[in-house]
């Protein structure tokens, strides 16, 4: 399945220490499975080292009792939606 793309315009807030860190606006969300994610989008996200492996290693740690809450194992070909975004207000 290749990956989707869906367009929209979402602001979010960001907490920190249950204040307002920042306004954030979605650049891109799209719907990918799992071991598909690419090495890059483990990069702008920053877990750890900044590699696929360590983003794989952290998510699957996530992921996994959510999958489990509903009976099943975790599935290496489940979506996963990935979000972009910018800082609008700081």
């Amino acid at each position: 399945m290749a990956a989707q793309r869906i367009r929209i315009a979402i602001h979010g807030t960001i907490y920190g220490s249950f204040a307002a860190a920042c306004i954030i606006r979605d650049t891109k969300v799209s719907v990918v499975p799992f071991n598909q994610v690419s090495a890059d989008h483990a990069f702008k996200e920053g877990e750890d080292n900044r590699s696929l492996k360590k983003w794989r290693e952290v998510h699957r740690k996530a992921f996994t009792p959510d999958y489990k809450a509903v009976g099943q194992d975790f599935d290496e070909k489940g979506d996963c939606v990935l979000e972009e975004f910018e800082v609008v207000y700081r």
